[in-house]
């Protein structure tokens, strides 16, 4: 039983009792008939007030009684769990690799820099005669601080690339995919390599 009721009851009760009594005189004097105003009034609003907070209530009452199948709101779609709104995530144990940082996947298909410079007095050989490299891709420099023209090239394994020619603080550039052996760099300018300006590249 809610408050309305109860209201409701004590209203209904009260204006038979003041029908009766009104039959036998009642309110016999003016105190007594403003007493009986103010409590009608209390009675009336009291059930008034009861009223539309049960109405008020009616809409808060939602459970298994009143929501229907699929419209309440814990309802799932099929086929995803709580929480999901863009699409499943991948199964665990399926072995898809995790997504990996952008400057990682970089960092691993920049290419190995090495670095040669040409004599300065112009004579015919390069300040290193040895360079090591690993696997992958591989670009060599080298600075010409004469003012004789070289370049820089590499053979072997299957490479054949060759520089620009340079001179006068220019600088010659090759790059090329190794492989694990040995390559040779050297100076392709005519009879350069054949005066000693030559050297190995390492790969492992």
């Amino acid at each position: 039983m809610n408050a309305f009721f109860i209201a409701g009851g004590l209203l209904a009760v009260w204006a038979v009792l003041v029908a009766l009594l009104g039959m036998r005189g009642f309110p016999g004097s003016r105190g007594a008939e403003r007493v009986a105003i103010a409590i009608t009034v209390v009675l009336f609003a009291g059930a008034v007030t009861s009223a539309i907070a049960d109405q008020s209530k009616v809409g808060e009452r939602r459970g298994p009684e009143i929501d229907k199948p699929g419209e309440g709101p814990e309802t799932k779609q099929p086929g995803k769990a709580t929480g999901e709104e863009g699409g499943a995530a991948p199964p665990a144990g399926s072995g898809a690799p995790a997504p990996k940082d952008e400057g990682e996947r970089q960092d691993k298909t920049a290419p190995i820099a090495l670095a040669l410079s040409a004599d300065p007095s112009g004579q015919l050989k390069f300040d290193k005669t040895t360079l090591q490299a690993t696997v992958g891709r591989v670009t060599i420099t080298m600075d010409n601080p004469s003012p004789v023209p070289h370049n820089v090239s590499l053979r072997g394994n299957g490479v054949d690339e060759k520089g620009k020619t340079v001179q006068g603080k220019g600088k010659s550039t090759v790059e090329a995919d190794v492989q694990p052996g040995s390559y040779e760099f050297y100076c392709s300018v005519p009879g350069h390599e054949q005066g000693g300006m030559k050297g190995t590249l390492t790969v492992k």
